[in-house]
């Protein structure tokens, strides 16, 4: 068997060139250590996606991100080829089977089964491309729910009776009117309205800075404090060089009280927008978070891009949860969805096949968004489309829109349809 291998081998080595064997043997090395160079690559994407922010063209702008992007996807699907964890969660007798990052994992747990114990148990490493006759096994065998995130680009279909694409990751940007008096005006804007008034008789003001000495303030005393005290161990804090190539492109709109730095939002912008890239409140002080200090922020922001003549400004990003609380509370300002470029990820496969109402309804109130054709959607899982007659519709899609969305996808056993601003009705 031995001398038969080797002979085998020999004849390989005669018929194929040496460049192609080389090439072989690397591409191998590269998948075992597919960790370290796909980390690489994507990190390269995610510094080319911000340079290419700055591309004044709008479809120039636009084709360079998308090359990029694909760039970054192709990587992500050979970071993911190999292998990916399987994670199936249960509660008090329902659960769901997962897949993705761990970060997204805790807040799905949180949106779902709230402070209830959870077990979450490693099913193990499955190749990629097993992940579709997996699902329909864990389905077929009584699992309500199935939550994959897998690369854009991977090449496998799922189906089921209930199923919807979603991204992770979305922008939220917000138009800034002519008249800047005018913009906090109505009920809607009732609640920002007050905390505005009140930092004014509490003393808070705004200014730009460029000062080196502020970025480092900024950074380690207010940036990161925060990230620690919302996310804990979970949250992603970026790299001191990161946020600094942003401020030597930008810079930060400083909020102080009786002149006291408190609290600053990381800014820059190009030719077509105002680009919000982070914030940090001093210490993270709970007292100031509770004084409303992200929303004095935001509006300082605002004042200051108007005054520099800025029209839209793009609020960052938020994830694809009507839900999440970021997402909600850039909403409150007008702002709506939009496509994010910023860094590569990856999008969510969501399935289920006979969930029980308690399921449907927590996954409803979870508030899943999807994309089509560039717009945003929310999403409403029903038994039948048919069952909701016009002002329902009319209701939950207007809803959506009051969201910053562009109307609503139902979906149904077998049948997604789409219902946009203008009641147009499709097929998604």
């Amino acid at each position: 068997m031995a001398s038969k291998f080797f002979s085998i081998k020999n004849t390989l080595r005669k018929v194929i060139p040496k460049p192609i064997r080389q090439f072989g043997w690397r591409f191998y090395y590269s998948v075992k250590k597919r960790g370290a160079l796909t980390t690489k690559i994507l990190a390269l994407c995610k510094q080319a996606m911000w340079k290419a922010e700055f591309i004044s063209q709008p479809y120039l702008r636009r084709l360079v991100l998308e090359v990029i992007r694909f760039v970054g996807d192709l990587a992500l699907l050979f970071n993911q080829i190999r292998g990916v964890d399987v994670y199936e969660i249960t509660c008090q007798g329902e659960g769901f089977l997962y897949s993705g990052g761990a970060a997204e994992l805790s807040e799905l747990i949180s949106h779902l089964f709230g402070d209830k114990k959870v077990n979450v148990t490693n099913v193990g490493e499955v190749p990629v491309w097993k992940l579709p006759s997996i699902a329909r096994h864990y389905l077929n065998n009584g699992m309500q729910l199935v939550m994959f995130e897998i690369c854009r680009l991977f090449p496998f279909r799922f189906s089921n009776t209930y199923m919807i694409n979603t991204p992770i990751w979305i922008t939220q940007e917000l138009s800034i009117p002519d008249d800047l008096d005018t913009m906090l005006s109505g009920k809607k804007y009732g609640s920002i309205r007050r905390i505005v008034n009140r930092a004014q008789r509490m003393d808070f003001n705004y200014h730009f800075t460029h000062n080196e000495a502020d970025f480092d303030l900024f950074y380690h005393q207010m940036y990161v404090p925060l990230i620690v005290s919302r996310h804990k161990e979970s949250g992603y804090v970026e790299p001191f060089e990161s946020l600094h190539w942003w401020f030597k492109r930008g810079g930060l709109i400083m909020i102080t009280r009786s002149g006291t730095p408190v609290a600053a939002s990381l800014v820059a912008r190009t030719k077509q927008k105002g680009l919000f890239v982070d914030i940090g409140v001093l210490g993270a002080d709970q007292e100031l978070i509770q004084t409303g200090i992200q929303t004095i922020t935001v509006w300082s922001m605002i004042q200051w891009f108007f005054s520099q003549g800025v029209r839209l400004l793009d609020m960052g990003g938020s994830k694809a949860l009507r839900s999440n609380g970021v997402f909600v509370f850039k909403h409150r300002w007008g702002a709506t969805a939009q496509h994010l470029y910023s860094f590569i990820r990856s999008r969510r496969i969501l399935l289920m096949k006979n969930p029980s109402d308690a399921m449907l309804q927590r996954v409803h109130e979870l508030g899943v968004i999807t994309e089509s054709k560039r717009k945003f959607f929310g999403v409403q899982f029903l038994e039948n489309f048919q069952s909701l007659d016009i002002p329902e519709l009319r209701e939950v899609v207007d809803q959506a829109i009051h969201e910053g969305l562009s109307g609503t996808v139902f979906v149904s056993p077998d049948q997604n349809i789409m219902v946009d601003e203008s009641g147009f009705i499709s097929e998604d």
